[in-house]
This record gives C-alpha cells, sequence and structure tokens, in this order.
C-alpha cells in the first residue's frame, strides 16, 4: 500500500533495525479530506431533481384568444322591403294612371289643335314573366281630355291603344317597355250624332319607369309613356306621366 513503507532506524549495536511504519492516521487523514472535498462538491452542484439557484427564466405570456362571435341567422324574406336582387316569375298585374295630353294631326276637324291638359283614367297590363328581366303583356292604355262637341258641350275625346307589349328590367329598378298593336281615336262620354265615329288605326307604345317602392311581390312604378295611333288621314298622339301598381 503506498500508505506503507519501510523506513530504516539508526543501526543499533551494529545492525540496522527495519519495521514497517504504518501510517495509517496520516492516510486517513488524506482520505477523509479528499472525501469531505468530494462531498462539497457534489453538495454544490445542481440536481437534475431540484430546481436550479439560479433566476427563472420569465415565461412567455400566453397570447388572449378573443372569442368567435356567433354567426347571425341568414335573413329570411318577410313581407317587408326587399333589399336583395327581387325574383320575377309567373303572372303580372299592372295598374296605372296619369296625367297628360294629347296631340292630333290631320284628323278631319281636329287638323292642328293640340289639347296641354289630359286626365289618363287607366291603364291595364295582363300577362307574366318569360324570364326574370323580361315580361310579355297585353296591354290597354288610354288618354282623355275635356273638349267641346257639336253642340257646344263638353266632351270626353280620347286616344287609346291596345298593344302587346314588352317589359324589360335592366336594372332592379328600372325598366323599358314598348309594343304594337290597335289604336283607336274618338269621342267617348259626352258624344253627340254629328259628332264623327271613332278612328281604328295602328298603334305603338314606348315608356321607360322606375320602381320608387318594391316588396317582395309588389311595386309602386313612376313612368313617361308616349302612344301613338297612325290613322288614314292623320294620327293622334299621348303624352302621359303615370303612376302604377304592379303585381308579379
Amino acid at each position: 500500500m503506498p500508505c506503507l513503507r519501510a523506513t530504516r532506524l539508526p543501526k543499533h549495536r551494529g545492525r540496522p533495525i527495519e519495521r514497517p511504519v504504518t501510517l495509517l492516521t496520516r492516510c486517513t487523514a488524506r482520505t477523509s479530506l479528499i472525501l469531505v472535498l468530494a462531498a462539497s462538491l457534489l453538495a454544490a452542484s445542481p440536481s437534475d431533481d431540484e430546481p436550479s439557484s439560479a433566476a427563472p427564466a420569465r415565461a412567455r405570456p400566453t397570447p388572449k384568444v378573443r372569442p368567435t362571435p356567433p354567426k347571425r341567422p341568414a335573413a329570411k324574406p318577410s313581407d317587408g322591403v326587399v333589399n336583395r336582387r327581387p325574383v320575377r316569375k309567373g303572372f303580372s298585374l299592372e295598374i296605372g294612371i296619369g296625367y297628360g295630353a294629347i296631340v292630333v294631326t290631320g284628323l278631319d276637324r281636329y287638323t292642328g289643335q293640340r289639347q296641354d291638359r289630359g286626365f289618363e283614367p287607366h291603364a291595364l297590363s295582363l300577362g307574366g314573366f318569360l324570364t326574370n328581366d323580361l315580361a310579355l303583356f297585353f296591354r290597354w292604355k288610354s288618354t282623355y281630355h275635356g273638349t267641346s262637341n257639336a253642340e257646344g258641350k263638353t266632351a270626353h275625346r280620347f286616344v287609346g291603344t291596345q298593344t302587346a307589349n314588352l317589359q324589360w328590367w335592366f336594372s332592379d329598378r328600372g325598366f323599358l317597355g314598348g309594343g304594337a298593336g290597335l289604336a283607336i281615336f274618338g269621342f267617348g262620354f259626352g258624344r253627340s250624332r254629328d259628332d264623327p265615329g271613332w278612328t281604328f288605326g295602328g298603334a305603338l307604345d314606348a315608356r321607360v319607369g322606375f320602381a320608387l317602392a318594391r316588396w317582395t311581390h309588389h311595386l309602386i312604378t313612376l313612368s313617361y309613356e308616349v302612344v301613338a295611333g297612325i290613322f288614314d288621314k292623320g294620327a293622334a298622339v299621348g303624352l302621359t306621366v303615370n303612376l302604377g301598381y304592379q303585381y308579379y
């Protein structure tokens, strides 16, 4: 053992005396010192199971999760005003009244006369939509205005048209219309025996309009319309502004 070594003692009576000297005390002290130092080092080193004495790292903040707002239910069509694009199909009915004038040219004694005031008692259309934007109607349109008959009394003169009429909606609120058919011109209420009879001819019709208000199946419209009756001896033209109602 490294801790045991032979130590020569002084000669005694001419012979050297050798004996082993066990240095257990010194060896034990060294061993104890080594063990103490090792234990100190082990105690100073951080353990895997124990938290480190160093300052803990800052924890990352947890991101805030915003709650998802609930989905709103889709709007259901109702009888109120509809904001989406209208769906037009099936049977359609149109009724209107208006105010305007009649211009007459070349029809016997009415040649050159012009009545600047008139009243349209009715405009009626019956038909249906061929597509969502195009409808076909049979349209009756008449414009009356007051005048004097052969006896000097007040009478109503009119120009009326019965046409096959198309209505085309070029937008959700705007439309164009037009057609051709039969025209009638003459006296209505208050006609006397001496007044000329009705005159028949061809008819042309054109109009442009706008939906003032619309619902699921109903419309209130404002339109400007021109109707012309073309006869053998002249023509009669009615100009009116119409306020109408339409169902589809």
